[in-house]
């Protein structure tokens, strides 16, 4: 399989020693990929719409990351999503995976239900000169004391509205992705 770099350079996948060091991140995001892929629910449109990053122990930069993005693996990209997986690395060096989807009431319900931590914060409250993720993410982990399983902003000035699900790796974020659809799916069931 072929994997791109930030910069549009492809790179044959790794079979041994990876340049990027990222070979184990990369694996386990591509394990994930077909089933990102197939995730089709109304209230997140398409799965090319949700990114997903994934840093390898002792990440620093975004060239320790990887992230699924357009349903493609993207290499060291320096992605909001790959951001904010730093960021939250920085409160919990467990929590390497971050994604990222359009923003419903209805999956904020259904992760509070599920006895989630959520956590939100207003994008109107940003400081200047710091991007939205990274001050967004931080400022809910401070508020938490640590990295909150879901992170939303309701948007501002022209940014839309997102959902952040945070773990361990991308199979847990995923299977909580997948927890959360089928409580909203099993409760508009039971209630007609």
């Amino acid at each position: 399989m072929n994997y791109t770099h930030e910069s549009g350079e492809k790179e044959m996948h790794p079979s041994g020693d990876n340049s990027c060091g990222n070979t184990l991140i990369i694996r386990e995001l591509e394990a994930v990929l077909p089933v990102l892929n197939e995730i089709s629910h109304p209230l997140i449109g398409p799965a090319r719409g949700i990114s997903m990053a994934y840093a390898r122990q002792g990440a620093r930069t975004t060239g320790d990351t990887a992230a699924i993005s357009e349903g493609t693996v993207i290499i060291a990209a320096d992605l909001p999503v790959c951001r904010m997986t730093l960021t939250a690395i920085r409160f919990d060096p467990a929590i390497r995976c971050a994604a990222v989807l359009p923003y419903d009431p209805q999956i904020i319900t259904a992760a509070e239900a599920m006895l989630m931590e959520v956590t939100t914060f207003n994008r109107a409250q940003e400081p200047p000169g710091d991007p939205t993720h990274d001050w967004g993410v931080a400022f809910c982990c401070e508020k938490s004391e640590g990295v909150p399983d879901v992170i939303y902003d309701l948007g501002y000035a022209e940014k839309d509205p997102l959902i952040r699900i945070f773990g361990e790796n991308p199979t847990r974020v995923l299977a909580n992705i997948n927890r959360i659809l089928s409580r909203i799916i099993n409760t508009k069931f039971t209630e007609e």
